[in-house]
């Protein structure tokens, strides 16, 4: 398959991705309204986790898409500060997640894990879904900043 085709495959390949990513999105926001046990503001806490997840989903299909088109070049990530943008495009959205899983005690996350979008969770899954973002995010910056020091 030529490139033309292979980014062309991969374009329909990534809209159709976007697009289930969405329904599930929407599911969900739709959901929040009505679940009985929570209070408003987990509710508007549930609600910024999603647009967090959204935001982080968006950057990473742009960054599909950027290498995609591009030739497979990963020079955005190899030189410059593209490890730099990454990392904190990460710790932003992901921390924020890992945050409010811990501290107010709800998560959204808890309902993406599986195919079948269960409802957000509270309490200790919450607390265990906000200390393992937190490990695998620390681990991951582990592992790209411990080599260039």
């Amino acid at each position: 398959m030529n490139s033309s085709g292979f980014n062309l495959a991969g374009t329909i390949a990534g809209v159709v991705g976007a697009g289930f990513l969405f329904t599930i999105y929407l599911r969900l926001y739709r959901r929040i309204p009505l679940l009985e046990s929570f209070t408003n503001l987990e509710k508007q806490i549930l609600n910024f986790q999603l647009l967090a997840i959204a935001l982080w989903t968006i950057g990473g299909l742009g960054f599909f898409f950027y290498v995609l088109w591009s030739g497979f070049n990963f020079e955005i990530i190899t030189n410059g500060h593209g490890n730099l943008i990454i990392a904190f495009v990460n710790w932003v959205l992901l921390g924020f997640i890992a945050a409010t899983s811990l501290f107010p005690g709800v998560s959204i996350v808890g309902s993406l894990r599986s195919w079948n979008v269960r409802d957000p969770v509270k309490g200790q899954e919450s607390l265990i879904i906000g200390v393992l973002l937190i490990a695998l995010l620390s681990y991951w910056t582990w592992q790209v900043f411990l080599p260039s020091l």
